[in-house]
């Protein structure tokens, strides 16, 4: 009677034993797919990968016309 109820209460630990290791596991492998995904996204330069000012755009596309008609700019 003794030794049912203690083969009872071992699987029930043993079921809880693998539940949270299989959750560890999984904590685990989300932790190294977030750092893959951080050292993938960072830029390790300061400058910005592009910039677009429209004024300076406009500016020199103006120039650029001008020079067609006028080569002494």
């Amino acid at each position: 009677m003794y030794l049912c109820a203690l083969n009872k209460a071992n699987t029930e630990k043993n079921k809880k034993i693998r539940k949270l290791s299989s959750t560890i596991f999984q904590f685990k492998n989300d932790k190294k797919d977030i750092k893959k995904l951080a050292k993938a996204s960072i830029d390790s330069t300061i400058e910005p990968s592009s910039f677009n000012n429209f004024y300076e755009t406009k500016f020199w596309t103006r120039r650029y016309e001008d020079t067609k008609n006028n080569l002494n700019i």
